[in-house]
């Protein structure tokens, strides 16, 4: 078993279908997140900053079962999970979350016309009594609630290279107990375009407080991902995705343009 989350360059994984099993997954720590981040240049060319406060990652599930981020057949994630949630900044024992996926690179990197892509968008989750199934060391996020975007996978169009796919986590103010967030301005339907400042503006919201991201070659056909196993530091496996559109399925009633 695997879990990914965010970019490596020394340490790059190229996913596919299925994974050796009895792989045993270890913790990421802040620092790396937060190096990560300026290594694929998430900042500055998508976010001004990132200062993380939490260790925050997300789960998929390939068809055999293994659990890993981004496999090619994945649908939703499967579980959003957190380590060294006390130390949130501006968290308490009562706090809620909003948690979203956006594709900045649309419809590529070099021009982003469409930047970003709303894949995701999701508050009112909470910190399960659970530890997470994929990384024993980390709690499950859990989220009773329609989502306010339900998951939709990327799909970057061929011949667009390399797209990036963000995870952000942030403490929810508290008005969101009572009110959804397609309350405070946000145009729910429209996906593309969306402006994370002019967000973060209307829902009061302050900076992240953990965040991960995967890679889409959609040139090669390659997911990339920095690995939380025994690979971070030693040897990166490395095995091969063909058909770059086939990475991900888009699922749901909701279907964007491909490209995204």
């Amino acid at each position: 078993m695997k879990f990914y989350s965010a970019l490596s360059i020394a340490t790059v994984l190229q996913l596919v279908g299925t994974f050796v099993h009895g792989d045993v997954a270890e913790s990421v720590s802040i620092s790396d997140f937060e190096a990560d981040f300026v290594t694929a240049q998430i900042v500055p060319e998508v976010l001004t900053a990132f200062n993380p406060s939490v260790a925050f990652y997300a789960a998929y599930e390939s068809a055999d079962g293994d659990e890993a981020v981004l496999m090619p057949e994945a649908g939703a994630p499967i579980e959003f999970s957190v380590e060294n949630i006390s130390n949130g900044t501006n968290v308490t024992d009562a706090s809620k979350f909003i948690i979203y996926m956006i594709g900045p690179d649309v419809p590529s990197r070099s021009t982003p016309t469409s930047r970003n892509v709303r894949h995701y968008l999701a508050g009112n989750f909470t910190v399960s009594s659970s530890n997470s199934s994929v990384l024993t060391s980390a709690t499950k996020l859990e989220n009773s609630t329609v989502a306010t975007n339900e998951y939709v996978a990327p799909t970057p169009q061929s011949g667009t290279g390399v797209h990036r796919y963000v995870y952000l986590l942030y403490a929810q103010p508290s008005k969101f107990d009572s009110i959804g967030l397609e309350n405070v301005g946000l145009n729910v339907s429209d996906r593309m375009n969306f402006n994370l400042s002019i967000f973060r503006t209307q829902a009061g919201l302050g900076p992240a407080i953990g965040g991960t991201y995967i890679t889409m070659d959609a040139d090669s056909g390659n997911a990339t991902s920095i690995s939380t196993d025994s690979t971070k530091s030693g040897g990166a496996s490395s095995t091969s995705v063909s058909g770059a559109l086939a990475l991900a399925p888009v699922l749901g009633a909701v279907v964007l343009a491909s490209g995204l």
